[in-house]
């Protein structure tokens, strides 16, 4: 096992605090870079998500689709939405897309909220639909047909 992970040890409770303050900036930064790209760069790291060997930075790269100022960026999170094994990958992805202003986004959401069996993904998506006027149909749809309970409390807030 240590050649593997390493020594094991511990850290004080503030040395401990101070490195996940450190990661979660450095993130932070890597997002906020990323989404710099501007128009285009949704096929660039669509590109490298399929490339991505860990969870961690294919993570990083939905936040930054979620935050890209590119009009492709929702079509590129739909498409790996579909593709997507991992739920909490997807459900990143959904949250991601609730940032997208565009109405690829709006589709994607309806239609995870509409076919997907996790309730977790179908409450993220009526959150990520609330708000959005060409929604309310979609809402009131789901809200007579939704068995869990949850979702159909938020989707009464949505509309």
């Amino acid at each position: 096992m240590k050649k593997i992970y390493g020594q094991a040890g511990s850290l004080p409770w503030d040395e401990a605090k101070a490195l996940i303050a450190q990661r979660e900036k450095a993130t932070q930064e890597l997002v906020d870079r990323l989404a710099q790209l501007g128009p285009g760069g949704a096929r660039a790291i669509a590109a490298e998500y399929t490339e991505a060997g860990s969870t961690r930075a294919k993570l990083l790269l939905v936040h930054a689709l979620g935050k890209l100022n590119d009009a492709e960026a929702a079509g590129a999170l739909q498409t790996l939405l579909d593709g997507a094994d991992s739920l909490s990958v997807r459900k990143e992805m959904i949250l991601a897309l609730r940032q997208r202003p565009e109405a690829a986004a709006e589709q994607a959401l309806a239609g995870v909220l509409a076919t997907a069996d996790d309730v977790q993904l179908r409450f993220a998506s009526a959150q990520g639909l609330s708000g959005r006027a060409c929604a309310l149909p979609v809402l009131a749809e789901r809200l007579r047909e939704e068995a869990s309970s949850e979702v159909r409390r938020e989707l009464v807030r949505s509309v």
